[in-house]
């Protein structure tokens, strides 16, 4: 995409002498690059686009750059990265060892290994892979899981969306910390260079989670005609042995959850309140024709340490849709996937149990938050 678009601006370079030089040729003599240093044991396997998401007992050859990167145990890639990437800072977070080698595929004594248990490095001294056993790898694995959990803070007492020109950085256990620390540049910057925007409260997450169901929904959320929340179903879901035991159920059933959530009624007042924000952009009201980004905010990203990028996805409202509510309800539902499900179950950084996270703490209470597109 990047490609194709410079090359529709080829010509006004050459014209105005702006030099430049594409991906391929300023890495053509390049192959080998130490990009995390690190070691893991794993299960060396070959990772082609359109894969399922290899999990933390893999060390994954990629013969792409994933735009996407769950926890994995070690990563080489065959396409080259640079130190500051997006799979490189995730591999830097989460402390997985990372290199660039160029066709290492094609290398015999990495092609025989590939589908076999590994001890793989990456220090000053390049890059090295041999064979392990798999109790070898299982002890390594055991050790590296988290033993305590940390649970984020969460703040409900804002109940209100608020504009980050009344917002700063304490305010991110009401509003998350991508929300807050875009609220505090504002602060910091002169006028104009910080995006501005509107913050959904975690509040409001929580009170559309916690509205009891039934009624015009979907009969899974109903028990003998009694009501049941949307936390309710994902606590049951999560302590459900079939979907504890396999992966495609787990990866179903989530996608069924994400529906309920996209799907699931709210309440009237709760609509209204959260469409005054687009006064913000357009005082005269409706009809809108502003275009608005939709976006995570949570107290479990951007942390120091723990980055949580490319976790949740981002949506562009558009007025044709309707209510924000219906791009809201996409983000919110961004929280359950099976990357994420995964990443927090191994995160050293936050937390060993899935379930005790969102469901017994109830700490986490994705928002959003609102930028002018231009």
């Amino acid at each position: 995409m990047h490609e194709s678009e410079f090359a529709g601006f080829a010509e006004q370079f050459s014209a105005k002498n702006i030099r430049s030089i594409d991906t391929d040729s300023l890495f053509a003599q390049l192959d080998l690059a130490i990009l995390n240093k690190g070691e893991a044991f794993g299960l060396l396997k070959l990772i082609n686009p359109g894969d399922p998401d290899p999990g933390a007992e893999i060390i994954a050859i990629y013969t792409f750059i994933p735009n996407m990167l769950g926890h994995v145990g070690g990563i080489i890639t065959e396409q080259p990265q640079t130190p500051l990437s997006h799979i490189n800072l995730k591999a830097r977070q989460n402390d997985t060892p990372n290199a660039y080698m160029k066709n290492v595929r094609a290398i015999p004594e990495v092609a025989d290994l590939i589908g076999q248990w590994v001890h793989y490095s990456v220090n000053d001294e390049g890059v090295h892979i041999e064979s392990a056993t798999e109790q070898e790898a299982e002890q390594w694995l055991a050790g590296h899981f988290p033993v305590e959990a940390t649970i984020p803070e969460s703040d409900l007492s804002l109940t209100a969306p608020m504009p980050l020109t009344a917002l700063s950085h304490v305010d991110w256990i009401r509003v998350g910390v991508k929300a807050a620390n875009v609220a505090e540049l504002g602060n910091i910057l002169a006028e104009g260079i910080a995006p501005k925007g509107y913050a959904l409260p975690f509040a409001m997450y929580d009170a559309f989670m916690r509205s009891p169901r039934c009624v015009n929904e979907p009969r899974v959320l109903c028990d003998n005609n009694a009501s049941v929340s949307l936390y309710t179903y994902i606590e049951r879901l999560l302590d459900n042995a079939e979907f504890n035991a396999s992966l495609a159920v787990r990866e179903q059933k989530l996608s069924e959850f994400r529906g309920l959530i996209e799907h699931a009624e709210v309440e009237k007042s709760l609509v209204d309140e959260i469409e005054t924000v687009r006064l913000f952009w357009e005082p005269e009201g409706e009809p809108f024709t502003q275009k608005l980004r939709v976006r995570s905010s949570t107290n479990n990203e951007d942390l120091q340490g723990f980055s949580g990028a490319g976790l949740y996805g981002s949506f562009t409202h558009k007025p044709k849709e309707g209510k924000l509510i219906k791009s809201i309800k996409e983000v919110w539902a961004g929280l359950w996937t099976l990357t994420h499900l995964r990443h927090f179950h191994l995160s050293k950084s936050l937390i060993h149990r899935f379930k005790r996270f969102f469901v017994e703490k109830f700490s986490l209470k994705s928002m959003v938050f609102f930028l002018k597109v231009l």
